[in-house]
């Protein structure tokens, strides 16, 4: 089960310090009760950069905003994490006390 250590590190690596929809306590626990701390990040990444994936270039009345960099940093953030291709699934570690008799 994930700790609220574990959990505070997850929101901060991915700058969800808050615990709101869709990123709450339970959630990201789930996901690193799954998948391990990092994947969980690299999760968390992967949804904010898809939401992403429809901003646009604007210009108008002399100004102009690159959207588009929104996605390309989160992107670059990702790809940061490692490439997953579907066949892998991480566990967070797990460590037990070795007993000699």
């Amino acid at each position: 089960m994930a700790t609220a250590q574990q959990i505070a590190e997850v929101r901060a690596n991915t700058n969800q310090l808050e615990n709101v929809e869709p990123y709450t306590d339970t959630f990201i626990a789930g996901l690193i009760d799954a998948y391990g701390i990092s994947d969980a990040e690299r999760r968390v990444w992967v949804s904010k950069r898809n939401t992403a994936a429809d901003l646009v270039s604007i210009s108008e009345g002399g100004s102009s905003r690159q959207m588009q960099q929104v996605f390309e940093h989160y992107d670059a953030i990702v790809k940061s994490y490692g490439e997953d291709d579907g066949t892998t699934t991480s566990r967070a570690p797990r460590t037990r006390e070795i007993t000699r008799p």
